[in-house]
């Protein structure tokens, strides 16, 4: 009599499957760990997008780590391979069974690589959803599959299913299990608990929804992040410092007078001090570019003046002071001029440019009704401005000017407005704020249409698309990685109705996923103590690092020993059907229990009501049991010899 549990292994594990190259234990744990260093780098990888570590290229090191792991794992089956094939096996039996399908997966790989950089070169490099979406990124995840699964197949091949074997003997397959979940998971991060825990978490924009805050971002508009959060308190008009470590921000309190002072924090928000308290308001900062002066506007008594300080805040003086109002100053990039908006010239806006000390005020722009917004392209000696400007009409659009009004260029022509523009640190890109999606936000040209300049339009891309946020300002960190930008009119988080339909919806692919792979592991083997809590830690640490969520590790981690005692008492299998379907509904119910309770430990609550996330809970311990019946059906019969 045999029973559903040992279909398709009726036979022991032998020294030949089918004529097929025996299996070793050092073969499969070395292949197991090479599929880590594989699946390793594809989380570095992934890391260095969101934290702004990748340039648009294609040869970072971060892809290094991912296709030399890659290289490696094809370079050992080949080898294999070619030692088999001498010894005598047929061609498409010359490894150990299961790794066939491994050594395509990583040829392919490598020529999915290949066609992955001919599709930045084409299409251009992927922003936020688009990095996991592609094409030629979803045909590296399936060709990773391949090669990830290895193990699994020849562990299964080699014993009977059911049968107690250690962690020496599954091992290479419990961790080829470990790597399948994390390359599902890490591809379908935009919809994971664990690197979206904002979905459920409260949100920390206070009561700033109507005021503006500093934010952050990677030059391809992925990893926006908050900055600043004050109740009642405007932050705006940041600016980096030189080595790009700190940041100088304008603090606005939401009084009747508008008074505000100039503050300093960290690049990533932390440590926020005051740094001026004069009676008036001081906003537009700008850093000298050997960091020792920071210029700003000093507003008072419905003037506004050009004043200058050490970059301690000591000695703050006038440097310009009119009857008319002055706007904007930033430094030359060698440090020996300041350009600036006046309005001296009867109420028209224009740009001046004067030496470091106030000295030689000199006007650059002499048409339009509104000329605002001047940087300059930056290397040392530049003479080329570029601004914003109404010169063809009321609408705004993006000009490139010499120092001396000469070479004036138009550069945009959408009927939207265009404003604020800044040259990237290399001179090879152009962020600009625009309302061309119905709201401001934050577009990027390349810089290259400056010689073409009726193809700048064509090249405009929209890097902030946040249709919660109106945001302005744009400035590059020193780098050239991160955007730093002002952004108002919402919370950081999308509204609440869309927050807990995501955040539910990414709880139950996440159950699907996870339980699929646990299930298979449970239906399959009698797992030793252990391999759930490696499962589901390592899993949940590996997609943490994508968003430093590392606070939720200790919680997975928990939640694998609970499924072990779980495993251990009611010790399911294929047979104990009944059993098999109370360990996969309880499970996902453990698990999200243990990670709302987490979040409300680390990150201030839960913005769920006690209805929602208990019934998340329950729907997905119900999702867990679907899966179940998919891997074990309750309609299938024992089968007989």
């Amino acid at each position: 009599m045999a029973t559903i549990s040992n279909i398709g292994s009726n036979k022991a594990a032998s020294a030949r499957i089918d004529g097929l190259p025996a299996s070793s234990l050092r073969f499969d744990w070395i292949f197991a760990l090479l599929c880590v260093w594989l699946v390793g780098g594809l989380f570095l990888d992934g890391w260095a997008h969101s934290h702004g570590y990748v340039d648009n290229t294609f040869f970072t090191p971060w892809h290094g780590i991912l296709y030399s792991g890659a290289l490696v794992i094809l370079l050992f089956l080949a080898i294999n391979y070619v030692r088999y094939r001498v010894q005598g096996y047929t061609l498409l039996k010359a490894l150990p069974a299961g790794y066939m399908l491994s050594l395509v997966g990583a040829f392919l790989f490598l020529m999915s690589g290949g066609f992955d950089l001919v599709w930045h070169s084409i299409i251009g490099f992927e922003v936020n959803l688009e990095t996991l979406l592609s094409p030629a990124h979803l045909l590296l995840a399936t060709t990773g599959v391949l090669m990830v699964t290895g193990p699994i197949r020849s562990v299964w091949a080699q014993y009977r299913a059911g049968e107690a074997h250690g962690w020496r003997k599954l091992g290479p397959a419990i961790i080829g299990l470990l790597t399948l979940l994390s390359i599902f998971t890490f591809f379908t991060d935009f919809a994971n608990a664990t690197s979206r825990v904002e979905y459920a978490a409260i949100s920390k924009a206070g009561d700033n929804t109507q005021l503006s805050d500093e934010y952050v971002m990677n030059a391809d508009g992925s990893g926006q992040m908050r900055l600043t959060n004050v109740p009642n308190v405007s932050g705006w008009g940041g600016s980096w410092s030189p080595d790009g470590s700190k940041i100088i921000y304008s603090q606005h309190q939401s009084r009747g007078d508008g008074s505000g002072d100039l503050w300093l924090m960290n690049a990533d928000g932390s440590e926020q001090t005051q740094l001026t308290s004069l009676p008036g308001s001081e906003f537009l900062p700008s850093w000298s570019p050997d960091g020792s002066k920071i210029i700003f506007i000093y507003g008072v008594d419905g003037a506004s003046d050009i004043y200058v300080m050490n970059a301690n805040g000591s000695d703050a003086h006038a440097l310009v002071k009119t009857d008319s109002a002055e706007y904007l100053p930033v430094w030359s990039p060698d440090g020996t001029k300041i350009l600036f908006t006046s309005n001296r010239d009867g109420g028209t806006d224009h740009l001046f440019v004067m030496d470091a000390d106030g000295s030689n005020v000199v006007q650059v722009t002499h048409t339009g009704a509104y000329n605002y917004g001047g940087h300059w392209f930056p290397s040392a000696g530049s003479n080329k401005i570029i601004f914003h400007s109404s010169q063809n009409g009321e609408n705004l659009d993006i000009y490139l000017i010499d120092v001396d009004g000469s070479n004036l260029t138009r550069l945009t022509y959408d009927a939207a407005w265009d404003a604020n523009p800044q040259f990237s640190p290399d001179g090879r890109s152009i962020i600009f704020e625009s309302w061309r999606s119905g709201r401001n936000d934050m577009y990027v040209m390349n810089a290259a249409c400056v010689s073409e300049p009726t193809s700048c339009d064509g090249m405009a891309l929209n890097v902030s698309n946040a249709p919660a946020l109106d945001t302005s300002l744009p400035c590059y960190s020193p780098d050239g990685k991160k955007i730093l930008y002002t952004a108002w009119g919402y919370s950081s988080q999308p509204p609440t109705y869309l927050t807990e339909g995501l955040g539910i919806a990414g709880a139950l692919l996440q159950t699907v996923l996870t339980m699929g792979v646990i299930l298979f592991a449970v239906r399959r083997y009698r797992l030793p103590f252990g391999a759930l809590t490696l499962i589901l830690t390592v899993n949940a640490a590996a997609m943490s690092v994508l968003s430093d969520a590392y606070s939720l590790i200790p919680f997975a981690f928990a939640a694998g020993l609970i499924s072990e005692v779980l495993l251990w008492w009611l010790k399911p299998t294929a047979e104990q059907r009944g059993r098999f379907y109370w360990f996969a509904f309880l499970v996902p119910i453990v698990y999200f229990a243990l990670y709302f309770t987490a979040v409300t430990l680390t990150r201030g609550g839960i913005a769920w009501s006690f209805t929602l996330w208990l019934g998340t809970m329950m729907i997905c311990g119900i999702a867990g049991l679907l899966v179940a019946f998919l891997i074990n059906s309750p309609l299938e019969r024992a089968t007989t010899t």
